[in-house]
């Protein structure tokens, strides 16, 4: 037998949360919106919800809480909200009515450019939050604020520091956070709205206020700690949360979170953002909530989450949740009963966390209506977004259009859905129903087979139930038919479900490979990335993000066929291999093919 080795080289530049509620006295001074009386007549089936409770008991004070920070923007530029019966209500009683207890609102320092012009996204500085914080009190909602520490989106694309910050010294970052903390914190106290929990900080996993972090470690805990100590200065009572997301690579999450602890940042609660789309699977998500509570002695909480409840475009919006990129990757019917079910099951999670420790969960932005001028960002917007300065650039109008529409909790025309009341169902379990399977959601099947390595046919099958959720089912194979597959060809392999009730079918491409996993589709993945496993091996991989510089995913972007891709990428010159040795029958001329996506430049070497 000759064995020969495939070498890839490439170089390529480039109970915790009660806190206060406001009093009958406090709330006198504060005024909800005030309706004109319209009414909205679409019909919905909100008799039929299906909302099964959660396995264990919650904390008595569990955080039912929604992401309301586009209200004011959305009703600015004429968008009108409807509660079930078609009346015109203020949103925060409607989600008051639906079990809602707590709305989150996020903190921009200065959403503006320097001629004035908002950046847009609910433009959310201080005197936008307190106007809506006055309401959620006064609609007897808790109240959260978010600290971006930014001028306008943080997330782990974007943490600019705030332009007003511009000439502070990466050493005196820390205490310019304490004071900012403080400054607005005073201003909510001031104007009489009670805060009940902070986030220092937004799904800060590579960095703060433009200081790369990554480790917890630094400068970045340092602003995390005094953060902290200044927010409890206002609000003693306030409950302190810091802000991961990617918790796929579960390892650098609980780093993150020792060492924030190590370096003197002491928060209350660990929160996640956890979509389902992109996020992994709802078992490492339990794995994950449950080992940060057990690691660092803190309760968790899910800061964010969505599902869609529609396909339907809007000329007002281009929406980035889409039943053919995310339905099969989330595991829900694109509903107002997935969207329900969605809400449910991660209830269901966080009721699984030992003690206790799951604390609440947080729906981002229910209330984003497709209106007219309510958009993601605006021009001015997407510069700062894109360069963290302000300029002007080659931007359209469609690219400020809103994205979420279609996951929120009210129609286009602003009615509440019947997702809108998930949580009043789940704390009254009167909409609960045995989850049944009703059909498949592909009993179509496709496999490519290397019959030159070591191969199987698909063990489970999607299915979809009445409650709007993807359920695997096993699959028992014919045998007799999996027996013939030994010659390249095409071949069709029945199956049933393990009950027996539902008919599979799978077609099967087989062939001759010596390449061993050549696309990725056997690499082991809880998420959409993860690291190379055999028979691949890598060396050189840069320590770069979650995985390295080089790693596989799952995402959509990159494959050819299947599910799964190698990709690669660093902000620095790099080097790495990608390798494994091949064993074939014979001496000889052998062809290999490769498939690559490059983006155009960068690269200063590619050898194969």
């Amino acid at each position: 037998m000759k064995k020969a080795a495939l070498l890839l080289t490439v170089v390529m530049l480039g109970g915790l949360l009660s806190g206060c509620s406001p009093s009958e006295s406090e709330n006198s001074s504060y005024e909800l919106y005030s309706n004109e009386g319209r009414t909205n007549s679409e019909e919905y089936d909100y008799d039929n919800i299906i909302v099964n409770a959660p396995t264990n008991a919650l904390c008595d004070d569990f955080a039912y809480g929604v992401d309301a920070s586009i209200v004011s923007d959305v009703e600015k530029n004429g968008g009108v909200y409807y509660n079930e019966n078609g009346d015109e209500e203020d949103v925060f009683k409607i989600f008051k009515n639906d079990g809602v207890n707590y709305v989150r609102f996020r903190l921009w320092v200065d959403p503006h450019s320097a001629s004035g012009e908002d950046y847009g996204g609910g433009t959310n500085d201080l005197d936008t939050d307190i106007a809506l914080a006055k309401r959620a009190n006064a609609a007897g909602l808790k109240v959260m604020v978010d600290f971006h520490y930014s001028d306008f989106w943080s997330d782990p694309s974007h943490y600019w520091c705030p332009k007003s910050w511009s000439s502070v010294t990466k050493a005196n970052l820390p205490d310019q956070v304490a004071t900012y903390t403080k400054e607005s914190l005073e201003g909510f106290k001031t104007a009489g709205v009670t805060v009940s929990s902070v986030q220092i900080g937004n799904e800060i996993n590579p960095g703060i206020a433009g200081v790369v972090s990554g480790t917890g470690t630094g400068i970045c805990a340092k602003m995390i700690a005094k953060g902290i100590t200044a927010a409890k200065e206002v609000y003693p009572e306030v409950k302190t949360i810091v802000h991961l997301t990617n918790i796929k690579s579960t390892k650098a999450i609980y780093q993150y979170l020792s060492n924030l602890q190590s370096n003197g940042a002491d928060f209350d609660i660990c929160g996640f953002s956890y979509y389902p789309y992109w996020h992994g699977t709802k078992d490492n998500l339990q794995t994950v909530l449950n080992t940060a509570a057990s690691t660092t002695g803190k309760p968790v909480m899910i800061v964010e989450t969505a599902w869609g409840f529609t396909d339907e475009q809007n000329d007002n919006c281009v929406n980035q949740y889409s039943t053919s990129s995310f339905g099969k990757a989330g595991g829900y019917l694109t509903s107002p009963q997935g969207q329900a079910t969605e809400i449910a099951d991660l209830v269901d999670v966080l009721s699984k966390v030992p003690n206790q420790m799951g604390q609440g969960i947080f729906y981002w932005e229910p209330d984003w209506l497709p209106v007219s001028g309510t958009n993601w960002a605006t021009k001015a917007g997407q510069y700062y977004n894109d360069k963290g300065v302000d300029g002007t650039g080659s931007y359209t109008d469609a690219s400020c259009l809103e994205s979420w529409a279609n996951q929120a909790w009210f129609s286009y025309s602003g009615k509440a859905l019947p997702s809108a009341s998930v949580y009043k169902h789940i704390q009254n379990k009167d909409k609960c129903a045995d989850e049944t399977v009703t059909g498949l959601v592909d009993g179509d099947l496709t496999l490519t087979a290397n019959l030159k390595g070591t191969w199987s046919m698909p063990s489970t099958v999607q299915a979809y139930t009445n409650t709007g959720a993807y359920r695997d089912l096993e699959v028992t194979w014919n045998s007799t038919e999996v027996a013939a597959i030994t010659e390249d060809g095409e071949y069709v392999v029945h199956g049933t479900t393990k009950d027996g009730s539902l008919e599979v079918t799978c077609t099967v491409t087989a062939e001759s490979n010596f390449v061993q996993d050549y696309s990725f589709e056997n690499q082991a993945m809880t998420s959409q990335e993860a690291a190379v496993t055999s028979p691949w091996s890598m060396s050189d991989n840069t320590d770069y993000g979650n995985y390295g510089t080089g790693h596989i995913e799952s995402k959509g972007e990159g494959n050819l066929d299947g599910n799964k891709y190698f990709h690669w990428y660093n902000s620095v010159a790099f080097t790495f291999t990608l390798e494994q040795t091949l064993t074939v029958d014979w001496a000889g001329k052998y062809r290999l093919r490769t498939y690559i996506m490059a983006n155009s430049g960068g690269y200063t070497s590619f050898d194969l």
